[in-house]
């Protein structure tokens, strides 16, 4: 059986968010070999990133692919795409996904993995779109969830609606539900959606997204953000997105907003889109990039 594939050509300090956004946008996996991976990279200072589909590249993918590039400065950079007849890169994938703590006592880990003693048991099927939650941004948005979270515990709020925009695989919506809330997942992309769903019987839902302790999740397909109020959203999303939706994100809101997805050098630009809230946490985790970190942020509404 064969599978195409479309490879980019990047700078290593801009590569790493490159990948990301390519697997976010076109939602499939991006693989990024470097002079550190097993299958080398081009040279020192460039790493090749494959993008890998079921079927030829269309149009539309093809322009979302130019979109990102633009979006790294890369504007011009060539793009290649190939067939192959080998499709043993499906089953080696699995190699690179490992149970990993998305927040603290929290574990993520693919089904062929035995969960971790004592730790809050996350089950992600990765598929061929999707990680565990390695991504420093998925680890930065569930770490400030799961503080939210708690912190609404121990003020009485429990249990809480919250939102996750842009879902992905489920793992935010997930994390919720399994503390005890009613969570959502809003997702663009349909077989995001689907990925996600099938995740839910695989940590213990019924038929209705009940999961082992009470909590609730289930997942939409929708460009839209959903009305509130929800008393935590969070969006970990790239940071045009965080700024296009900023208007029905602090509308759904009622009092936590969680921002990841986002550069420090673009930090800026997108809080000037949330006028009215306030930064009471930021975190930051290394980018690929010298100097401009990833960060995720959490926003209280003035006066909540």
């Amino acid at each position: 059986m064969s599978y195409w594939a479309i490879e980019i050509e990047a700078p290593s300090d801009r590569a790493d968010w490159l990948a990301w956004t390519l697997a976010e946008r076109l939602a499939t996996a991006v693989e990024q070999q470097d002079q550190e991976t097993l299958t080398r990279g081009p040279e020192d200072g460039v790493d090749l990133l494959i993008v890998r589909l079921e079927e030829a590249p269309t149009e539309e993918q093809l322009e979302e692919t130019r979109g990102c590039l633009r979006d790294a400065g890369l504007e011009g950079a060539a793009i290649r795409t190939r067939r192959d007849d080998d499709d043993g890169w499906r089953l080696g994938w699995r190699a690179f996904f490992t149970p990993v703590e998305v927040a603290p006592g929290a574990v993520a880990r693919p089904p062929w993995e035995p969960p971790a003693a004592g730790a809050l048991d996350l089950v992600i099927d990765p598929g061929l779109a999707f990680g565990v939650g390695t991504h420093p941004t998925t680890r930065l948005a569930a770490r400030a969830l799961k503080g939210a979270l708690d912190e609404a515990a121990r003020a009485g709020r429990a249990p809480c609606r919250v939102l996750d925009q842009g879902c992905g695989s489920g793992i935010l919506a997930l994390l919720a539900a399994k503390m005890g809330h009613d969570a959502l997942g809003v997702e663009i992309d349909d077989m995001a959606t689907q990925s996600a769903a099938e995740n839910l019987p695989l940590n213990g839902a019924d038929e209705a997204g009940r999961l082992p302790g009470g909590g609730r999740a289930r997942f939409e397909v929708g460009a839209e953000v959903p009305a509130g109020p929800f008393e935590v959203v969070v969006a970990n999303i790239i940071a045009p997105v965080l700024i296009e939706l900023a208007a029905p994100l602090r509308a759904s809101c009622a009092r936590t907003l969680i921002l990841s997805g986002l550069l420090e050098s673009q930090e800026r630009a997108v809080l000037a889109e949330y006028p009215g809230w306030r930064v009471v946490g930021r975190e930051a985790e290394e980018g690929s990039r010298a100097g401009d970190d990833w960060l995720g942020l959490t926003l209280r509404r003035e006066g909540a």
